[in-house]
């Protein structure tokens, strides 16, 4: 099943936390919902299940008074493929430098902790599943205590869709008058549902990477074939790297 959103994808981009406090509960239930939502128009039109999820910038939430200087890079290894989002987060939890400073990793977005680490400048393996990691690491800085770091593990410009359906699903469990100040939330919304049925129309290309590029797969339209010259194929490739063959219909409909 797939989750392209967590609830710490929603707390950075989406509604504010007092908006839906009363429907904390329901918000990783809302970002499958909203992963469903998406899956339903872009798979399999587009892309075939699963999707490789990628890494983003980290971003950095000082403390109170912070004088922290650190800084963490993240990449996922080689030969490993992530094929879910994943809230990632590191906290500070002893300020000092190399070899003193201490921290902790949570994937959950901040629900469950790993064991506490000693920071030091180089690498530290981040275990995400049994088939899933991320590699951190750590520059020469200092570190203080309480400051967060916020490791993105998702699908950038799908991840932002799919926050956007969420954070509507949020506001109308808690229940709310669609003629109040919430009215650009909906709009979001809609226009999210839009821009993933610009993906599955070929109109959007969001970067997408399939976790099984080898399988030969009933996806992504590619390789078009010239009916208005007689001209064979376009040699185009697919952004999945797959082969297939789109039909007349759509060519003509998309004016080809």
């Amino acid at each position: 099943m797939s989750l392209y959103c967590t609830p710490q994808d929603l707390e950075l981009e989406g509604l504010p936390t007092a908006a839906t406090a009363t429907v904390a509960s329901s918000r990783l239930r809302m970002c499958q919902a909203a992963s469903n939502d998406a899956d339903s128009i872009i798979s399999p039109a587009r892309y075939t299940l699963p999707i490789a999820a990628v890494v983003g910038f980290v971003e950095h939430v000082a403390a109170t008074g912070s004088t922290g200087t650190g800084t963490i890079s993240v990449a996922i290894p080689s030969g490993v493929t992530i094929t879910r989002a994943y809230g990632v987060r590191l906290e500070v939890l002893t300020t000092g430098g190399s070899g003193v400073a201490t921290a902790r990793v949570s994937i959950d977005c901040g629900v469950t902790w790993q064991a506490t680490f000693t920071i030091t400048t180089g690498t530290r393996t981040v275990t995400l599943s049994s088939t899933e990691s991320l590699t951190l690491t750590f520059d020469s800085g200092t570190w203080f205590d309480g400051d967060l770091h916020y490791i993105p593990v998702g699908y950038k410009a799908l991840t932002s869709a799919c926050v956007a359906i969420a954070s509507r699903k949020l506001l109308r469990k808690r229940g709310f008058d669609p003629d109040s100040a919430y009215d650009e939330i909906v709009s979001a919304a809609k226009d999210a549902v839009k821009w993933l049925e610009g993906v599955r129309d070929n109109k959007n290309d969001p970067g997408l990477l399939d976790a099984s590029p080898s399988t030969v797969e009933n996806s992504f339209l590619f390789e078009p074939e010239d009916f208005a010259t007689g001209g064979g194929l376009r040699n185009w490739e697919s952004v999945m790297g797959r082969k297939g063959r789109s039909s007349a219909a759509s060519i003509s409909e998309e004016g080809w």
